[in-house]
């Protein structure tokens, strides 16, 4: 099973947590990267995932879920320390954000 990375913990985030758990995916197979230290302790109570408030440390995941608030999305990804990238799986679940722009910041990190 591929190991999950989720940048944003809020509700969104949360549901499809609970959607990959109910569907078999491990818990210690999902990790969530979270500013809020409340919004962490508990999606860890909740759901058993591993938590981190920086957003970085989910980047050894095979697949990387961007679950922040599309104006947040550009900074977000520029601010991905571009050395721990791989050959990540990107997915966003921001509306209104074109792949190409997010694959041109994600390029751009730490230029």
């Amino acid at each position: 099973m591929p190991t999950i990375g989720f940048i944003g913990g809020g509700n969104m985030a949360a549901s499809l947590i609970g959607g990959l758990i109910n569907a078999g995916t491990a818990a210690a197979d999902i990790t969530v990267a979270e500013p809020d230290k409340n919004q962490r302790q508990s999606l860890a109570r909740q759901f058993k995932v591993n938590t981190s408030a920086d957003n970085n440390d989910i980047l050894h995941c095979e697949i990387v879920v961007l679950a922040v608030k599309p104006q947040l999305l550009k900074t977000v990804c520029q601010q991905l320390d571009q050395t721990k990238l791989k050959k990540n799986l990107f997915i966003s679940i921001a509306a209104g954000i074109k792949s190409t722009d997010i694959n041109n910041w994600l390029s751009a990190a730490n230029s």
